[in-house]
């Protein structure tokens, strides 16, 4: 006998997925948007450490979050906050911090 249940449920993921990944109706932009801002928010959050150990540079940072943080005056707004704040405790890649040069000698 088929699984019905679990067949609904794939196939109902699949549709979310495939929904999500064309960004064509405003849920799945939004979802886009809350992922996007999480990342930068969790980068954050962990003190740049990805961003260091990536050597993802901030001009990088910024076009990657280029589609969330003009969105409207609240995305402005958070974004800003958090970039002004990472930039101000040291968060960012820098190519001269010795500390990172360090981190990937021993890598």
């Amino acid at each position: 006998m088929q699984n019905i249940p679990g067949t609904c449920v794939c196939l109902l993921f699949c549709y979310t997925r495939d929904e999500f990944e064309s960004g064509d109706t405003l849920e799945s932009q939004f979802v886009k948007t809350i992922d996007k801002m999480q990342a930068f928010a969790q980068n954050v959050h962990t003190k740049g450490t990805v961003w260091k150990e990536n050597q993802i540079a901030p001009e990088k940072i910024l076009a990657y979050n280029e589609s969330w943080r003009h969105q409207n005056d609240s995305f402005s707004e958070l974004f800003n906050h958090l970039w002004s704040f990472a930039k101000k405790e040291g968060y960012l890649y820098n190519s001269d911090d010795k500390s990172v040069s360090e981190y990937h000698e021993k890598r």
